[in-house]
């Protein structure tokens, strides 16, 4: 999530222009239990041919095996407005952890 934020910071809003990100978390109870996290934001967007599967940014290449990989879930690019991605995982694949300060 962080490197999909800070890929929006540095490339959404170029010359200062402002806008918006969203995150949003949501949990599915369906038979099968599955997390949605969603960033998108309201930039100048990715171009029409872009494509994910053929990204060489290695940030992006990085959340692409985690999502896919590591979470067994799936990611998806909505076009939209500016750029979105959209990460679902299965809950049972999650991993739960402590973190102690």
């Amino acid at each position: 999530m962080q490197e999909l934020i800070s890929n929006s910071l540095k490339h959404a809003f170029p010359n200062g222009s402002k806008g918006k990100i969203d995150v949003s978390l949501k949990y599915f109870d369906s038979n099968e239990d599955k997390i949605e996290l969603q960033v998108v934001d309201n930039g100048i967007g990715l171009s029409a041919d872009w494509n994910l599967r053929e990204t060489e940014t290695l940030g992006l290449q990085l959340v692409k095996r985690l999502s896919e990989d590591q979470l067994k879930g799936s990611i998806s690019v909505d076009k939209k407005v500016g750029a979105g991605f959209i990460i679902i995982f299965p809950l049972k694949e999650s991993y739960h952890g402590t973190i102690e300060v």
